[in-house]
């Protein structure tokens, strides 16, 4: 495991760039009230996702 994060370490920079961008869309979709048509566009094109929950 520690080898692994060794050689995982340099690629963390960009990984807390994405997360942090995700993060940043998912507040602006819930901000503005989109999410109702995202989780829709979700389960319209994924349709395992209605088995859960």
């Amino acid at each position: 495991f520690m080898n692994f994060m060794k050689r995982f370490r340099q690629h963390m920079h960009k990984v807390e760039i994405g997360v942090g961008s995700l993060l940043v869309v998912t507040g602006v979709v819930i901000f503005t009230g989109d999410i109702n048509e995202f989780a829709n566009w979700l389960l319209e094109t994924f349709p395992i996702f209605s088995a859960v929950g």
